[in-house]
């Protein structure tokens, strides 16, 4: 107990004031835990653990808490000087052949060759909104680029090195939209053909779909299916929670899960695509 104490002390002499009474609020719980411990012996190895947890995540928040103060510091200077400082380091990297554009040119020639005649001359001839069409185009196209392993450098062109991480956010929040709207979709198709679904007072059939659709959107939103293996748990989530359980027979459910395992697996699948 002692030696945990001294290891608290430490940890209060390092934290940012912000974290003290958060840390400290945590650490009167572990103590009663501990002492409660010290009279149960079978309870102690979980003590110490959740102890030295306590410990570890308090390092880890100070290191956060710690680097993210010397960001501030030195925030003026990134704004002002950082880019100007990773142009220069990276002109140098091409001046001296220890980096080349080529991922960056064959990025940008799959949208070059796709442009008309026109929009190719005014181009060549310097046209700003023909560049910035090429370039947003181009953009558009590597995040929404299905199947990217992103963790791969390749994949990203030099000059985007800095914003992969950005990127491979976009490109998961469009794959996640995709996904869930291809399933609502197919579930869509689905409900619209189902008979004797029971509707409230003053609601005809059409509004009665549309809320049991309304109230799966959610379901899908939450569970976030994202491949073959999401399917059977989000199945099971609707027909505990919606209408559909009691009036989808077996095959017809069954079919509808072997649309949405194909759609999901398959990024060029019908429905897919045309979502």
């Amino acid at each position: 107990m002692d030696l945990f104490d001294n290891i608290y002390k430490l940890v209060c002499r390092v934290q940012m004031q912000k974290r003290e009474e958060e840390f400290k609020e945590k650490w009167h719980l572990l103590q009663n835990t501990l002492q409660s411990a010290s009279e149960i012996p079978g309870s102690q190895p979980d003590a110490i653990c959740a102890t030295l947890k306590f410990f570890w995540d308090c390092i880890k928040i100070m290191l956060i808490d710690h680097s993210n103060s010397r960001i501030v510091l030195i925030s003026e200077v990134i704004r002002k000087n950082g880019v100007k400082y990773e142009q220069d380091k990276l002109q140098t990297r091409l001046d001296n052949g220890t980096l080349t554009l080529d991922k960056t040119f064959d990025w940008l020639k799959v949208e070059v060759d796709k442009i008309t005649i026109r929009q190719l001359r005014e181009l060549l001839n310097g046209d700003v909104d023909t560049f910035n069409y090429v370039h947003r185009s181009a953009l558009v196209n590597l995040i929404v680029k299905p199947a990217t392993d992103w963790s791969d450098i390749d994949v990203i062109p030099e000059v985007l090195h800095l914003d992969s991480s950005r990127i491979e956010y976009f490109s998961e929040q469009y794959q996640k939209f995709v996904n869930c709207a291809t399933v609502m979709r197919i579930i869509s198709d689905f409900t619209f053909q189902v008979q004797d679904l029971q509707t409230e007072d003053g609601q005809d059939e059409i509004e009665t779909k549309s809320a049991v659709l309304t109230s799966i959107s959610k379901i899908v939103l939450e569970s976030n299916p994202k491949n073959v293996e999401d399917i059977g748990h989000l199945i099971d989530i609707v027909i505990d929670k919606t209408p559909l359980g009691g009036l989808v027979c077996d095959e017809r459910m069954e079919a509808m899960c072997k649309e949405m395992e194909a759609a999901l697996s398959d990024p060029y699948h019908a429905t897919r695509t045309t979502v």
